[in-house]
């Protein structure tokens, strides 16, 4: 990996950790009702993470920015078990079904821009965060 790689993947941690904390914030702010910016930043969280991995991996930038992957959560998941997550980390399924759920709606940018009258939402409190 080149010292540039290495910097973008220490930067795109930073940001995923930023949001997943800013996440949990609203999620607790929001108490018993659905947040849907909390699932926003759960995503994009997610998102910042997968992509590290695939950095790690020497998937360049301009490569995540195309549409195949770019928000996709799903894409980027798939993407990053073919080059071995499973190996280095282990996820629950739960924890698998969340990114692949949160993904229909983050994908389309329905949480940021309220096209949507209903939300395929993950049972976050059955997942950990955090």
């Amino acid at each position: 990996m080149t010292d540039d790689s290495q910097n973008l993947a220490r930067a795109f941690w930073r940001r995923s950790k930023e949001f997943l904390e800013a996440a949990n914030l609203v999620a607790e702010a929001a108490r018993d009702h659905v947040s849907l910016p909390a699932y926003y930043l759960w995503g994009h969280s997610i998102e910042l993470s997968l992509k590290v991995f695939l950095i790690g991996h020497d998937i360049t930038l301009r490569e995540l920015k195309r549409k195949d992957l770019g928000h996709n959560l799903t894409a980027l998941w798939q993407k990053a078990r073919s080059l071995g997550l499973e190996q280095e980390i282990h996820l629950y399924p739960e924890e698998i079904g969340t990114i692949l759920v949160l993904s229909r709606d983050y994908a389309e940018k329905t949480f940021e821009y309220a096209e949507a009258e209903e939300y395929d939402l993950p049972f976050i409190h059955l997942t950990p965060i955090g």
